[in-house]
């Protein structure tokens, strides 16, 4: 049995540069950038939850 790592201690990869460049500084973002912002955004909450949750006794129940 391996011991693999929790899929959350794996950042999820940059924006790589071909996704492209913003059409306007500040502007929209092409799809796939919108889809790569929202991958590590939704990594980056899990991340705060389980800090959160480590730092509550019991397991996190109130």
């Amino acid at each position: 049995m391996t011991n693999k790592p929790h899929p959350d201690d794996i950042p999820p990869e940059p924006i790589p540069p071909w996704a492209g460049p913003r059409m306007t500084p500040g502007g929209p973002m092409s799809p796939l950038q919108q889809l790569y912002v929202e991958r590590i955004a939704a990594w980056e909450w899990r991340q705060l939850q389980r800090c959160i949750q480590a730092d509550k006794p019991n397991g996190g129940s109130p």
